[in-house]
C-alpha cells in the first residue's frame, strides 16, 4: 500500500469538504444517498488517517519491530507491487474529478442540491470509494492482526529468553555457592594440598621419560585389573617422586572423562613430617576424593554442618569411615603414594597410613601405587602384591642429557665428541640413580677447558659412594668460589637444612638479609634468588609453583647430617635464637616486655615456643620469616639477677592484665605450680577470656589438666557454665576430649549443667557421642544428668542424641543400648504419671458430680 495515496486521498477529502461549504451546500439537508455516500467517503477518510497517523508517521509502532518483520512496515514499503495501491490510485483519480467538478461551479453562483447531487452519485465515484474502504479495512484489520501474532511471538520469544536468562544467571549463583562451600569444606578437611607438588614435579619432567614404567605389562595389568597394588622400590634419587607424577598424571589424563573412576595422590616429605601425619594423608586423598564428586558427598557436607559448621575438626576416625565411604561411590579408585620411607614413624604413624590405604582394597574396588627406598618394615606391608624396581632407565637418563647439555660451556657446546663422551661416562656411572646424572652434569658447568671436562668425567663414580662423593665435590665447589658467595651459599643451606618446615624463596630472602646487629629488615640487603641457586652449586632448587626453595633431594639432607660439623659448623648458631637469653642486667625478653607494659608483645611470646625471630628481629612486623625456627621455648619462672621473675614484676607494677595472660600460659602449659601463684594475686580475673571466648576453666577442661581445674573451681571465681563463641561451655570441652575424672568434676562438684546448649542445639551429650568418648556418654547416662534433653533435636540436623548414636556407632553398641533404655525407662514414667493424672481427674469429676 502506497503511503502517498493515502496522504493523497486524505488531503482530497478535505478540499471536497471546502469546496462543497463555497458553493452553500448544507449536508444536514442533503439527500438520503448523498448522506450515505458522504458517510463512506468519512469512513475511508479515518481509515487511511488512522494508517497515516498511528502506523505510518509512529515512531513508537516502528521501533516496537525494531530487528524483527513487520507485515505492515513490509507493505507499505513496496507500494508498486500491491493490489491496494492500486484501488487507492483509482479512488484518489475519482475524487479529484469530483473536486475538479465542485470547484469549476464554486466560481459562479451558489448551487442546491438538486443539481449538484449528481456529481456525488457519480457510480464510478462510488464504487471507488466503497472499494477503497472496505480494501484498506481489510488489509488494515489483516496486516495488524499479523503484526500483533508476531509481537506476541516475539515477546513470547523474549519472556522465555529472560527466563532463561534469569535460571542461568540463579543456577550460576547456584554453582558458585556450591563451589564456595564446596572449598570451604575442602579446606575445612585439611589445608594439605598435594597439587602444587604435582605441577612443580612434571614442569621438571623431561619429555618421553617414565614410558618405560608406563608400557610396562606390570603396570598395564595394575590399571586394568581390580584392587591392585603395584609396589615400586628403588634406590635413593631413582626417580620415584617423578614417575608418582608421571603415574598420576597418566591416570587423569585417561580416565578424565570417565567421573566414576578417582584418582588421589599424596607425597610424603621429609621435610613436612611434623604435618605429614597419618590423619592428614588421610585427610588429603578424602579431600582429592570429595573434590573429584561432581554431585558431593552429603555425608561430608552433613558431618561438616554437624561440625559447627567447620569450627571443630573432623577426628582421625571420621576421616577414615569417610575415606571408606567415599570410596564406595566410585566404580574404581586409584590412589598413589610417593616415598613411604620419608613418613613420619613416630606414633606408628606410617604403618597406620598404609594399613588404612590397604584395607580399602577389602570394601571398595581401590587400586595403590605406592613408591619407597627398600625398606624391609613399608616392603612387609606389600608382601603379597605386585612390585617393580624403579630405577632410572639408561634411555631416560640420555633424554635428560641431551635436553640439559646445551648449559655446559662453548668448549663443550662446540665438541660433538665430548659431548658424546659426557653422555656416555654419566650413563655408566649414575647405575639407575637419576639424581647422580643430574649433580654429575651440573658439576661440569664451570669448567673452562675440554681438558678440565674430562679430568671432572674420571672422577665420576657409582656404588653406594656416588652421592656422597657428588655432595663433596659439590661443596667443594662452593667453597671455591668468592668469600662472599661462599657466605652465601653456606648461610641459605644452613637456613634450608635446620629449618622445621620448607622455606618459601621470600622467607629465605629475608632471614638471609638480616645481619648480625640489626634491628630491622634492610630491604637494600635481600640478595637475588638468581644468586643463591648459583652459589649453592647446585645443591638446592626453586619449585615454581609453590616457591619453596629446597634441597634437590633427600640424600642431601642426610648427607648433611652426617658433614655438617665438616661444611656448616655454625649452621645452628647462626638461626637459633634462645628467648630466654639475658643481657648484662639478666633481663630477658619476656621480663622487658613485662617491666615496660608492652601488653602485645608478652602475649605473642606466650604464644609460641617456635618464633617469627632470629637473635637480629625483634619487630615480627618487618619479616616474613615464618614461625618455623628451632627455637628454646620461653620460661615464664625465669628470674633476673635480682631474683625477680615476670609474674614479679608483674605484681610490682600492678599490671593484672599481665597476670591474666600469665595465666592463661601457665593453664595451656599445665604448670601447676604457676597457676596456684597467680590465684593469689589480688585483683587477677581467674574467669578473663580469650579471643575464642575461652576462660582458663574452659582450657584447662580440654587439656585433661585435673589438678588446674580443681584449683579454678575452689577459688568459687569461675563459672563452670561459662560460653565461648562457640556457645560451648567448659564441660563440652571435657566431653569431646574424654576426660571422665573433669567431668565427674565439674559436674558433682562445680555444678555445671550438663543439659547446655551451644549454637547447634547440641548437648555435652552429643558431643561425647559424636567424639567416640564412650566413657563420658556413659556417666552422663547412667547419672541420669541428662534426661531433658533426650528427646532435644539438633538446629540444623534434626537428630536427637539416639539418632546421631546410631549413626556414629551402630544399633549395637553399648551407648545405643542405653539410649535407648533411658528413653524407654523415660517413656513409661511419663505414661505413669499421665494415667495417674486421669485417674485424679476423674476422682474429681466423680466428687463434683
Amino acid at each position: 500500500m502506497d503511503p502517498s495515496g493515502i496522504i493523497g486521498i486524505i488531503g482530497v477529502v478535505g478540499q471536497i469538504g471546502i469546496a462543497s461549504g463555497k458553493l452553500g451546500l448544507n449536508w444536514k439537508e442533503a439527500p438520503d444517498d448523498v448522506k450515505a455516500f458522504m458517510s463512506e467517503l468519512r469512513g475511508l477518510s479515518k481509515i487511511l488517517f488512522e494508517i497515516q497517523n498511528k502506523l505510518i508517521d509512529n515512531p513508537e509502532f516502528v521501533s516496537a519491530f525494531e530487528g524483527k518483520r513487520s507485515a505492515v512496515i513490509a507493505n507499505l514499503a513496496t507500494p508498486s507491487s500491491s493490489d491496494d495501491s492500486a484501488v487507492l490510485f483509482t479512488c484518489k483519480e475519482e475524487l479529484d474529478g469530483l473536486l475538479q467538478k465542485l470547484e469549476s461551479l464554486s466560481q459562479g453562483k451558489l448551487f442546491g442540491w438538486r443539481r449538484m447531487k449528481a456529481a456525488f452519485l457519480n457510480e464510478r465515484l462510488q464504487k471507488a470509494v466503497k472499494d477503497s474502504q472496505r480494501r484498506c479495512q481489510s488489509w488494515l484489520t489483516n496486516m495488524i492482526a499479523v503484526d500483533n501474532a508476531a509481537l506476541l511471538a516475539n515477546t513470547n520469544i523474549e519472556v522465555r529468553s529472560t527466563r532463561k536468562e534469569v535460571r542461568d544467571q540463579r543456577q550460576e549463583e547456584e554453582k558458585k555457592r556450591h563451589l564456595e562451600s564446596k572449598k570451604r569444606i575442602l579446606d575445612w578437611i585439611t589445608p594439605i594440598d598435594f597439587a602444587a607438588q604435582q605441577t612443580d614435579n612434571l614442569d621438571r619432567r623431561q619429555a618421553g621419560t617414565g614410558g618405560w614404567l608406563l608400557d610396562s605389562q606390570e603396570f598395564q595389568a595394575w590399571v586394568e585389573n581390580d584392587r591392585q597394588t603395584l609396589f615400586c622400590p628403588g634406590l635413593p634419587g631413582a626417580g620415584k617422586t617423578m614417575l608418582s607424577s608421571i603415574v598420576a598424571e597418566y591416570l587423569q589424563d585417561r580416565f578424565q572423562t570417565d567421573e566414576t573412576i578417582g584418582v588421589a595422590y599424596v607425597f610424603c616429605n621429609y621435610r613436612r613430617r611434623d604435618e605429614q601425619t597419618s590423619r592428614n594423608l588421610l585427610a588429603s586423598l578424602l579431600k582429592q576424593l570429595y573434590q573429584g564428586l561432581r554431585g558431593g558427598f552429603s555425608d561430608i557436607e552433613t558431618v561438616y554442618e554437624g561440625h559447627a559448621s567447620g569450627k571443630r575438626p573432623l577426628s582421625t576416625e571420621e576421616i577414615k569411615h569417610h575415606l571408606r565411604s567415599i570410596t564406595t561411590r566410585y566404580t574404581k579408585v586409584f590412589l598413589v603414594s610417593d616415598a613411604l620411607d620419608e613418613c613420619r614413624v613416630e606414633g606408628e604413624n606410617r604403618d597406620k597410613f598404609l594399613s588404612s590405604i590397604l584395607e580399602l582394597r577389602k570394601i571398595a574396588n581401590v587400586n595403590c601405587f605406592a613408591t619407597s627406598r627398600t625398606n624391609p618394615e613399608i616392603a612387609n606391608h606389600f608382601a603379597h602384591d605386585h612390585a617393580i624396581e624403579i630405577r632410572a632407565a639408561d634411555d631416560d637418563v640420555r633424554a635428560y642429557l641431551d635436553g640439559h647439555i646445551s648449559q655446559l660451556p662453548s668448549s663443550v657446546k662446540k665438541n660433538k665428541e665430548l659431548q658424546d663422551d659426557i653422555k656416555a661416562m654419566i650413563v655408566k656411572a649414575v647405575q639407575g640413580m637419576f639424581l647422580l646424572a643430574e649433580l654429575q652434569l651440573k658439576s661440569l658447568r664451570g669448567k673452562r677447558s675440554a681438558k678440565a671436562v674430562k679430568e671432572c668425567l674420571k672422577k665420576f663414580s657409582g656404588g653406594s659412594d656416588a652421592y656422597h662423593n657428588a655432595y663433596d665435590e659439590a661443596m667443594e665447589r662452593i667453597e671455591g668460589q668468592l668469600e662472599d658467595q661462599v657466605t652465601l651459599a653456606k648461610d641459605a643451606l644452613s637456613w634450608i637444612i635446620c629449618a622445621k618446615r620448607p622455606l618459601t624463596t621470600e622467607e629465605l630472602q629475608h632471614a638471609l638479609a638480616v645481619e648480625k646487629g640489626s634491628k630491622s629488615l634492610d630491604k637494600d640487603n635481600i640478595p637475588e634468588l638468581d644468586d643463591v641457586v648459583s652459589a649453592c652449586a647446585g645443591l638446592v632448587t626453586i619449585d615454581e609453583e609453590s616457591r619453596i626453595i629446597r634441597l634437590v633431594h633427600y640424600t642431601t639432607q642426610e648427607y648433611f647430617e652426617r658433614t655438617a660439623h665438616r661444611w656448616l659448623p655454625d649452621a645452628q648458631r647462626l638461626i637459633t635464637f634462645n628467648l630466654n637469653v639475658k643481657d648484662d642486667e639478666g633481663f630477658t625478653p619476656l621480663i622487658y616486655a613485662m617491666a615496660f607494659e608492652n601488653y602485645d608483645f608478652v602475649d605473642f611470646l606466650l604464644k609460641f615456643e617456635d618464633v617469627t625471630l632470629n637473635s637480629a628481629i625483634l619487630d615480627s612486623s618487618k619479616t616474613s620469616i615464618p614461625g618455623s625456627i628451632r627455637t628454646n621455648s620461653i620460661d615464664v619462672n625465669v628470674q633476673d639477677d635480682t631474683g625477680m621473675t615476670p609474674l614479679s614484676h608483674a605484681v610490682r607494677m600492678y599490671q593484672v592484665k599481665m597476670a591474666e595472660l600469665l595465666l592463661a600460659s601457665a593453664v595451656e602449659q599445665d604448670q601447676t605450680q604457676m597457676v596456684e601463684l597467680l590465684l593469689r594475686t589480688n585483683g587477677i580475673i581467674v574467669d578473663s577470656k580469650n579471643p575464642e571466648g575461652r576462660t582458663s576453666l574452659s582450657v584447662a577442661a580440654g587439656t585433661n589438666s585435673l589438678k588446674i581445674l580443681s584449683l579454678l573451681v575452689e577459688t568459687g571465681k569461675v563459672n563452670v557454665n561459662s560460653v565461648d563463641n562457640f556457645g560451648w561451655t567448659p564441660l563440652h570441652w571435657a566431653a569431646e576430649a574424654g576426660h571422665e575424672e573433669i567431668v565427674s568434676l565439674l559436674v558433682e562438684t562445680g555444678h555445671a549443667n550438663p543439659v547446655t546448649f551451644d549454637k547447634n542445639n547440641e548437648t555435652p551429650l552429643w558431643t561425647a557421642i559424636d567424639s567416640r568418648r564412650d566413657g563420658v556418654a556413659r556417666y552422663l547416662l547412667c547419672k541420669g544428668k541428662v534426661d531433658a534433653c533426650l528427646h532435644v533435636r539438633q538446629k540444623r540436623l534434626r537428630r536427637t542424641p539416639l539418632d546421631s548414636a546410631v549413626k556414629w556407632l551402630g544399633l549395637e553398641h553399648e551407648i545405643t543400648k542405653l539410649l535407648r533404655e533411658r528413653m524407654e525407662v523415660l517413656a513409661q514414667n511419663k505414661a505413669a504419671e499421665a494415667g495417674e493424672g486421669n485417674q485424679k481427674e476423674r476422682r474429681e469429676t466423680d466428687s463434683k458430680t
